[in-house]
This record gives C-alpha cells, structure tokens and sequence, in this order.
C-alpha cells in the first residue's frame, strides 16, 4: 500500500467491482421473478445486458468510482492510470458484448417477450421490425415524455428507460 501505483490500482479493482460487478452478480443471484427460483432470468437477461452497457458506458462519472478518481487525483500527470480505467473499460464492454451476444441474438430474444410488459412490448417490435411504440402507449405503466418511455422495474430494482432499451 506504499506504492502509489499499486494503491491506485487496487482502488481501480475495488470501484469497478463495487460499481459493475457486485449489483450485476447480486441480481443474478437474487431475482427470482417469474419463475420463484434464482439462476433462471432468461427473460430478463436482454434487459439486464441493457442496463450493464449503460452502466459501463458511464463508469467515468459513477459516483462509485469516486475513490479511485480521488487516487488519480494529483497523481497520474502522464495519464496512465485514467488510461487503465479506459481499458478496463473498453474490455469489460468487450466482454459483455462477446458473452451475451447469445440473449440478444434471434434464437434467444424472443424469451424477452416474457418480461415486464414494457420490455416486452419493446422486444416485440424489434422482434416485428416494426417502430418501437410511442411512449404514451405505455399508459400508466411507464412515467413518459414525448420522447421516451421510462418504466420502474420491479425485476430489475431500478428506473429504466425502456426508449433506450429499445
């Protein structure tokens, strides 16, 4: 812990995994919609692809991510240790996409349709090639603007924007 360097990199691992990893493996493990057992979310799978690739996209203003920013802080003048955020990054992205490509994919999509009634609606319309439904024929399922839908899903524990799900 007297190295700087190792310290920093030890907060990396310690904030990415309280802001990515942990709530992810937490509903994995936890969510028992549906089907009352835990492990078998395939509906619900697409969904929560969505909400990890949101997730990492923003992991550079995660308030969790707050240690290892103040780490950095005044110790990283060449911009290696950002560097490395933005690696860990762009590989977690890249994994994600290369392990859950099968939930997104035709065969396995369809198992969406079996998820909370917006989600649902939403994957069928992709399923259809059709426009994704406007946002007030939601009704009161979903909190809507004219440009997006936003629906607090019980599955999944938090507010999600079923227009950029869609």
């Amino acid at each position: 812990m007297t190295d700087q360097a190792n310290f920093i990199d030890m907060c990396l691992v310690h904030c990415f995994n309280k802001a990515c990893m942990h709530p992810h493996l937490q509903w994995l493990q936890a969510c028992t919609d549906l089907t009352n057992k835990c492990g078998f979310q395939a509906h619900n799978i697409a969904i929560r692809h969505h909400l990890m690739e949101e997730q990492l996209t923003r992991l550079l203003i995660d308030p969790k991510m707050g240690d290892h920013c103040e780490a950095i802080r005044g110790n990283d003048p060449d911009g290696a240790h950002f560097h490395k955020l933005e690696l860990c990054m762009t590989a977690s992205l890249e994994s994600l996409h290369k392990h859950f490509k099968r939930w997104t994919s035709t065969e396995l999509l369809p198992a969406a349709l079996m998820s909370e009634a917006p989600f649902a609606k939403a994957t069928a319309a992709v399923t259809l090639k059709t426009d994704m439904p406007p946002p007030e024929s939601f009704g009161d399922l979903c909190e809507h603007s004219s440009k997006s839908a936003k629906f607090v899903s019980e599955a999944h524990g938090q507010r999600v924007s079923v227009s950029r799900f869609n």
